[in-house]
């Protein structure tokens, strides 16, 4: 860990499919316009593209040298932030993403590992969060869409450069000021810059 502030990169994506405005991009902007006296925080919108949203992620990395990311997306599905454990090395989809590409059944890295966890204390920053009422539990399946593409290539690249980083789902009925508290909630946990469990 860097001494000083800690320097922590969220990310959300555009709107998609029938996600007419998508809360996390929401989230996004609600985030960039606060000030932390410990933390530097930086927010950037992603475009909803196999092929484009860590490319995006990683300029940004590059740029603003971070100790943490945390990515967010969205899931219809999902009743409560779930943050993942693991991501897969596939990805397939009956639905383009916004560039009108869809994979069938494809590695998103030839020659990479078939999984890759998350190096976040998974297990602590949950039963802080819960102690703290904030809806969360973990999941061990990001699916097979950009969400888990993106989680992919963002721990690889987090263990090879030596900083931390996870992925969150959020639910699509949630009001933004209660993502937007439990968001920061989860931000601001002593354990969530942590050895992986």
């Amino acid at each position: 860990m860097k001494k000083g502030r800690t320097r922590v990169l969220v990310s959300g994506f555009m709107s998609f499919l029938e996600i007419e405005v998508n809360p996390t991009e929401t989230l996004m902007e609600q985030i960039q316009a606060l000030e932390f006296s410990d933390i530097e925080l930086k927010a950037v919108v992603l475009p909803v593209e196999f092929q484009n949203a860590f490319k995006v992620l990683k300029q940004e990395i590059l740029k603003f040298k971070p100790d943490l990311v945390l990515s967010f997306g969205v899931a219809n599905q999902r009743q409560n932030l779930e943050l993942e454990r693991i991501a897969i090395n596939f990805k397939s989809s009956k639905n383009e993403d916004t560039s009108g590409y869809r994979p069938n059944d494809e590695p998103i890295l030839i020659d990479g590992p078939d999984g890759i966890f998350s190096n976040l204390n998974i297990i602590q920053m949950i039963n802080q969060l819960t102690v703290q009422e904030i809806p969360i539990a973990i999941s061990n399946s990001a699916g097979t869409y950009v969400c888990n593409a993106l989680m992919y290539e963002l721990c690889l690249d987090a263990e090879e450069n030596k900083y931390f980083a996870g992925f969150i789902h959020t639910p699509s009925t949630w009001p933004a000021d209660k993502l937007l508290t439990s968001a920061l909630k989860m931000i601001e946990s002593p354990v969530t810059i942590h050895t992986k469990n």
